[in-house]
């Protein structure tokens, strides 16, 4: 997920010191980069609202009031430490390597957009991957999956080392691709819709011919099972046909939603998980990924 701040951020030269040509596409950003964060605020406005009428998993009030303020919190922590540290390093990767990346000699307009969208989409799905094969990036990861009221702000719900992590991820991206940054951002900003979307706790009209295409929360539901057999699938953020074409799509209702309980743990606790090695964690450790899928593997 995409701090908002960062959204409309590479706009924010002094317009005064550009020539206008720059001047007007940056002005153009700035308004993009509005348009987006409004967009962001009214879907998650509208979801949190449409949940509480009309629930696809009933939950307590408390539970669900207990999610918000976790989740909400965390992402104002990330949003306030990725305004100090991402844009710099995205910003810095763009200029130093514009035009020597898989795109570079592209002209710029909407088929290099929407093929940097691809790729970006692409590369999430490919990073998510990683998250849940890897031991080490599970333990930040784990924060995401802790959530025991899938909601849409689930979807803001992740630990600041998977944050800042994502961000170099971003940054090789800008490099390899050869987009600027603020090209990036926008798809960034786009992708991270469709994240708040497909963790919303909501049954969508025409779900089973829209799963062809796109990550539904009918199918996002089920990465967040409690089973790891389960929530080892549909990795992807936008598109559902890299979990299809890398056989990685699982199409059914987890029974339950969140990982084994460990008791209750407050805010710092859960964060702090990230920051422990498997040995350290507190409490009892999750088996690791390898473990898993000897465990869940056909005999």
């Amino acid at each position: 997920m995409l701090s908002q701040n960062q959204i409309f951020a590479s706009g924010t030269r002094d317009l005064a010191d550009l020539p206008l040509a720059e001047a007007v596409d940056s002005a153009s950003l700035i308004s993009a980069g509005d348009a987006l964060a409004l967009a962001f605020l009214g879907l998650l406005a509208g979801c949190m609202a449409l949940e509480r009428r009309r629930p696809c998993l009933r939950g307590s009030l408390a539970a669900v009031k207990a999610s918000y303020k976790f989740n909400l919190i965390t992402f104002l922590l990330n949003d306030f430490t990725l305004s100090l540290l991402s844009l710099p390093a995205l910003y810095l990767a763009a200029e130093s390597f514009r035009g020597l990346g898989l795109l570079g000699g592209m002209e710029d307009g909407a088929l290099k957009f929407l093929t940097c969208f691809l790729l970006l989409d692409l590369t999430m799905y490919a990073w998510h991957y990683a998250m849940h094969h890897n031991d080490g990036l599970w333990m930040f990861h784990r924060v995401h999956h802790d959530d025991a009221c899938l909601n849409v702000t689930t979807g803001l719900r992740f630990h600041t080392g998977e944050m800042c992590l994502e961000t170099l991820t971003r940054a090789a991206f800008i490099v390899g691709v050869g987009v600027d940054s603020g090209t990036v951002l926008a798809c960034q900003g786009v992708i991270s819709l469709f994240v708040l979307m497909h963790h919303a706790n909501l049954r969508l009209p025409g779900e089973q011919w829209l799963s062809w295409i796109f990550i539904v929360p009918r199918l996002h539901r089920v990465h967040h099972s409690t089973l790891r057999a389960e929530h080892d699938s549909n990795y992807g953020a936008v598109f559902s046909f890299w979990d299809r074409l890398f056989g990685t799509l699982k199409e059914l209702e987890p029974a339950a939603i969140g990982l084994p309980p460990n008791g209750a743990r407050g805010f710092v606790a859960i964060l702090r998980d990230g920051l422990h090695t498997l040995a350290a964690a507190k409490g009892p450790a999750p088996v690791p990924v390898r473990a898993n899928r000897d465990r869940h593997r056909p005999r």
